[in-house]
């Protein structure tokens, strides 16, 4: 497995407390790593954007089907691709992710194919600190 993760220097800092950013990047990353084979790639960016900063995570997993993506931020909501296989989990994670994020004031987005990966993009607006 491979991780990579670029932040350019100089970089801004986020309206978020950097233990809740820690948990929020720790989670998405742990469901890269859960749901990406043997020999896939995690990338982790970062990007500016007119609405603020954007952190991605990008993955070569097993995907996710479209129709469940609105779901996995329910509580106790698994993916229909995780029902079947040895994966772990109670389905809170993505659940907390949310919430925290929108504590912050920003946004998650998710996009996904089956068999291709997903990437997981969170938009925070830049610290007036």
């Amino acid at each position: 497995m491979t991780l990579g993760y670029t932040i350019p220097a100089g970089f801004p800092a986020v309206a978020c407390p950097s233990s809740w950013l820690r948990r929020i990047l720790q989670n998405i990353i742990h469901n890269s790593l859960k749901f990406t084979p043997e020999g896939g790639r995690i990338t982790v960016q970062t990007n500016l954007r007119s609405e603020g900063v954007e952190i991605a995570v990008i993955d070569t997993g097993v995907g996710i089907e479209n129709s469940d993506i609105p779901k996995l931020f329910d509580s106790f909501y698994r993916g229909r691709n995780t029902l079947s296989s040895s994966v772990e989990g109670v389905g809170l994670g993505l659940t907390i992710v949310r919430h925290l994020i929108e504590q912050c004031g920003g946004k998650i987005e998710i996009v996904s194919q089956v068999d291709k990966g997903t990437i997981v993009k969170v938009i925070f607006q830049e610290s007036s600190d």
